[in-house]
């Protein structure tokens, strides 16, 4: 930087109850980023919060819909675990242009993670959303 040579790192700091994210771990990442990059394209912008089904996370990551046992369903909520709970440790990496200097900082992977649960499957929101229906218009 400006000619000084400076020791910049990043640590993944792994959950305990988890470890490290494993190479599922990592491809169900990437089928998450296609699911933001896609609504970064409809909508010019980077959205803050991101609602998917894991049916469709499942898709991008090319499983036939025939093999998207509990297995499958049990392998996105721990992931979702570990992406919460995983730290990113950055040392002099992160440069704040506003004060024009380089910073460290540590966080999650996720802010915050909610799942809909149903015994070991997850409920996609429109069917949640069509059961509150039908209790409302029942009840």
């Amino acid at each position: 930087v400006d000619g000084e040579i400076k020791e910049l790192t990043i640590t993944i700091l792994p959950a305990s109850k988890y470890g490290l994210p494993s190479t599922v771990h990592q491809d169900l990442y990437r089928a998450f980023q296609s699911i933001v990059s896609e609504l970064y394209r409809r909508s010019g912008e980077m959205p803050r919060l991101v609602r998917f089904t894991t049916a469709d996370l499942l898709d991008r990551m090319g499983i036939d819909r025939a093999d998207q046992s509990g297995k499958w369903y049990r392998y996105v909520l721990e992931w979702l675990k570990v992406m919460k709970l995983t730290g990113i440790e950055s040392k002099g990496c992160i440069w704040r242009a506003g004060e024009e200097r380089w910073v460290s900082d540590t966080v999650s992977v996720f802010d915050r993670v909610v799942a809909v649960v149903n015994d070991d499957s997850v409920t996609t929101s429109e069917d949640l959303i069509r059961r509150a229906l039908k209790s409302v218009v029942k009840g």
